[in-house]
């Protein structure tokens, strides 16, 4: 109960500064963009000592996108990603299910041909997470 309360605690100062962040960039923004995005996720979950296979997952969400000058913008989003691993073991295979809210935040330099490089940090909240195992073997 007690590291539940601190993980809310660290999502709660996360997002109050991301927050201040996206604000004061807005105030000083040239040109504010609004988006929504969409995908296919592969994504793979490490296991000691199984082999796992990736599992095709989605992600959906939306962007704003705070133009600083010509070459420089500041891009949050906000996306809602599926993740897991299947895993193949002992005769039998199992399924690791998670539902998590991505927030990533990257730094966007525009190069004039319309090509852009970004980076960042990326927070991860998990919402969710469900097991499967098939016992059929």
């Amino acid at each position: 109960m007690h590291l539940c309360c601190n993980k809310l605690k660290l999502m709660k100062k996360v997002l109050l500064a991301m927050a201040i962040v996206v604000t004061a960039v807005a105030a000083n923004a040239q040109k504010v963009n609004f988006g929504v995005k969409g995908g296919y996720n592969l994504s793979m979950v490490s296991a000691t000592g199984e082999t796992a296979d990736p599992r095709s997952t989605f992600h959906v969400g939306g962007l704003a996108n705070f133009s600083l000058n010509k070459t420089w913008s500041i891009q949050p989003q906000v996306l809602l990603s599926g993740k897991g691993a299947n895993i193949a073991h002992e005769g039998h295979a199992d399924k690791f299910k998670f539902l998590s809210l991505d927030v990533p935040v990257n730094a966007i330099y525009s190069f004039n041909n319309g090509l852009f490089v970004g980076a960042g940090p990326n927070f991860g909240f998990n919402l969710s997470g469900k097991f499967e195992a098939d016992e059929n073997g």
